[in-house]
């Protein structure tokens, strides 16, 4: 609410008895006017937008006879929501994840502060933390072995927060490679291989198949 008080006058003397109608986008409030004194509140429209805001005053004698006034105030952004802008909602490991939150205010309105996230896995440890201002563009690649399942972003800003999850997606990639005359495979995966793996050579003089049962959790490594 905003609190007004003040005297009201008719040719330099105070008004005895009149009202006095206050106007604020589009709230209204009447109060009083006695012995040229008048003090009372308006509403603040729970939407309203930040910055300068005009109130109109009305002063009004008992014979309809008015006068009329402008006052300005100055209505400082009040935070309310994050909202968080991505792209899609499902990725794989290694994937660039683009958001761009922003702090809004009570009239939906960008305000210009830094936003902190936090990154958490699907067993809740924190990957990493990082700071961006309200309303940027920003992204970062998934690590390269992310587990499959539930992600989640925590923003915060000035006692404001806001959970968004994203889906990882289950992936099973095998590398291979010969050293020393020994071949090595890895699960570049986010998920436990097991099964054969087929390699076919084709040399000068004869080809040949090579196929292994294994079983190799992520980020594991066979010889």
């Amino acid at each position: 609410k905003i609190g007004v008080s003040g005297e009201a006058t008719i040719l330099d003397q105070p008004l005895e008895r009149g009202k006095i109608v206050l106007s604020l986008t589009n709230v209204t409030a009447e109060g009083s006017v006695f012995d040229g004194k008048f003090s009372f509140s308006i509403r603040i429209p729970s939407t309203i937008t930040s910055g300068t805001q005009i109130v109109h005053a009305t002063v009004e004698d008992e014979s309809g006879n008015r006068g009329e006034q402008d006052l300005s105030v100055i209505v400082d952004p009040t935070p309310t929501a994050i909202a968080v802008a991505s792209v899609k909602e499902s990725y794989l490991p290694q994937e660039l994840v683009k958001i761009m939150p922003a702090l809004l205010d009570q009239a939906g309105d960008v305000i210009a502060t830094d936003i902190g996230f936090i990154l958490r896995d699907p067993k809740g440890k924190d990957i990493f933390t990082d700071t961006l201002p309200s309303n940027t563009e920003y992204e970062f690649p998934l690590p390269e072995y992310a587990l499959p399942g539930g992600w989640m972003l925590h923003f915060f800003a000035l006692e404001i927060e806001k959970d968004v999850q994203l889906m990882v997606g289950q992936q099973i990639t095998l590398a291979y490679f010969v050293e020393n005359h020994t071949l090595y495979i890895t699960n570049k995966g986010n998920i436990r291989f097991s099964g054969p793996f087929k390699i076919q050579y084709k040399g000068v003089e004869h080809d040949f198949t090579l196929v292994k049962e294994f079983a190799l959790d992520a980020n594991e490594t066979v010889a």
